[in-house]
């Protein structure tokens, strides 16, 4: 998601950067890889967490008010 070329678009909030986070939602198929290996692999039968990556953006984003570090995957929950 961003303001300019992005799946999801938000050009005229001056607060998001072009090129902000992003949404990671794994296929049913994926296991740890390179790119998630520090993630936690779900156990059969149980949904892959979905997870937002911040690219750096200039104002940050935020995960139940805690910054989110630029380039590291961190898993959004559902609010249950």
């Amino acid at each position: 998601m961003g303001r300019k070329d992005a799946a999801i678009e938000l050009p005229h909030d001056k607060a998001v950067s072009r090129k902000h986070a992003s949404f990671n939602v794994p296929s049913p198929s994926a296991g740890a890889t390179s790119e998630n290996s520090d993630m936690a692999t779900a156990a059969v039968g149980e949904p892959l967490p979905l997870t937002l990556i911040d690219h750096g953006s200039t104002f940050g984003t935020f995960v139940n008010d805690v910054k989110l570090t630029k380039e590291s995957p961190v898993v959004v929950n559902d609010g249950k």
